[in-house]
């Protein structure tokens, strides 16, 4: 699943946090504030959760056994999606993706939900997908939602 934890630094905010340093400390004090989560986040964070089900069944990180306990453990999490067709053939579309991306470099390796860390503390992000070849890197983040651009 995707991660809980952000960081407080993390490399999609850097923007707004380059540009108004303070807002780090701003954003920690109202932290302790409920918060709630907009549809937009939550639904992301579905596409994901959904995605990597999906991508880690088609590269063998788990079984058909696992899918199906961690499919009905999403759909126990998000029952709001569980007929959303848009997400079910996005997420079918980012695994034919990286299967594309793999076939073009032998011997790959595809690791999921990677912690990338950027060599300072406290600045890290969470890679969606890293594939990994003798001769290659590459880093996929999903990109899933409409409305607002964001670059990879």
């Amino acid at each position: 699943m995707p991660p809980l934890k952000h960081a407080k630094l993390s490399p999609s905010a850097s923007e707004r946090w380059i540009s108004c340093p303070a807002s780090i400390r701003m954003e920690a004090s109202v932290r302790g504030e409920e918060e709630k989560e907009s549809f937009y986040a939550r639904e992301g964070t579905a596409a994901h959760a959904l995605a990597e089900i999906k991508a880690s069944l088609a590269f063998n990180k788990i079984d058909d056994a696992e899918a199906h306990q961690q499919l009905v453990k999403w759909n126990k999490e998000f029952p709001e999606f569980r007929d959303d067709f848009d997400m079910q053939g996005h997420t079918d579309d980012y695994v034919q993706f990286l299967q594309e991306r793999v076939a073009l470099h032998p011997l790959s390796n595809v690791m999921l939900e990677q912690r990338m860390d950027c060599g300072v503390p406290s600045v890290w992000g969470t890679s969606d997908a890293v594939i990994v070849s003798p001769s290659h890197i590459e880093v996929v983040d999903l990109k899933y939602g409409a409305g607002v651009h964001v670059s990879a």
